[in-house]
Parts: C-alpha cells; structure tokens; sequence
C-alpha cells in the first residue's frame, strides 16, 4: 500500500511538471506586434542578414534541445511504467530536462543580446522600450497587455522583417 502511495504521488508529481513543458504557452505579443517592432527598428539590409544568421543557429540549436528533451521525457515515462520505481534514476532524468531546458534560454537570451550588440544607437533605444516584452515581462504597449513569449515566438516563427 505505502509503494503504490509512493508511486502515485511522485507520478502526479512528475506529470504536473512535464504538462508545464509540454506545449509553450502560445499567449503574448501577436506576429503583428513583431512585425512592428522590426519596422520601427528599420534595420539595414546587413543587418537583417546578421540578425537573420543569430536566429538560423539559434533555431538549429533549439531543435536539437527540444528533441533531447523530447527523449528524456519518453525516458521518464518509461521508468514509471516499470514494476519497481528507481527514484534517483527519475530524478536525474528530471534534472537533464531542467539543465536542457535553461540551456534553451539562455540561448534565447544570448541571441537576443548578440541581435542588440547590431544595432545602432537610435535602434537601441527603440529595441530598450520592448526589452521587458521580449525578455518575458507583461506590460501595456498599444493599450493591450503585451509580452509574454513574445522573444520566442518571434525566434520560432521564422523571419518576420
């Protein structure tokens, strides 16, 4: 009784905080919003091609994350399924999945910076105003609550200036 307890628990567990990873929340800025913000920077032909190789190889690095991580999960659904839960062998797996998962950000954010290092003075300050948006904050812009995902959208989405 106290080892299907146990099991149980740490399935719920388990399962409460993949379903968190599983799918991004698809809210935030609409691709109008990022199409906006690239008009306003008028980005120079080079530019656009610089920042358009940032995002090719953090897109390819994303992918190979995404499907590692992909992999683990499989992997922990499989260790719960077996007759005799190893709970250190869960837990690792769970701390790949976490350590792949702020290597995806970081990514991101390294992306975002070396994009920012590209720009002129005056496109800085107008990249400034949407950096709390990009970077995950919610604020009012347009007089909508923008932000969220905004930053990763616009990296998956493909090029949008």
């Amino acid at each position: 009784m106290k080892n299907i307890f146990a099991s149980l628990l740490i399935s719920a567990i388990l399962m409460t905080a993949l379903s968190t990873y599983a799918q991004p929340n698809k809210c935030g800025m609409n691709p109008q919003g990022n199409i906006k913000l690239f008009k306003e920077l008028n980005l120079t032909d080079q530019q656009k091609d610089e920042i358009a190789k940032l995002r090719s190889e953090h897109q390819k690095q994303a992918i190979d994350l995404k499907a590692d991580i992909q992999k683990l999960r499989i992997e922990i659904k499989d260790q719960l399924r077996e007759k005799n839960l190893n709970e250190d062998k869960i837990l690792s797996i769970t701390k790949k999945i976490s350590d792949l998962q702020a290597q995806l950000k970081e990514s991101a954010v390294k992306t975002w910076l070396d994009s920012y290092k590209l720009l002129d003075e005056k496109q800085k300050e107008t990249w400034k105003e949407h950096a709390p948006m990009l970077l995950g904050d919610r604020h009012m812009i347009d007089g909508k609550m923008r932000g969220r995902k905004m930053f990763r959208d616009m990296q998956m989405d493909g090029d949008r200036f």
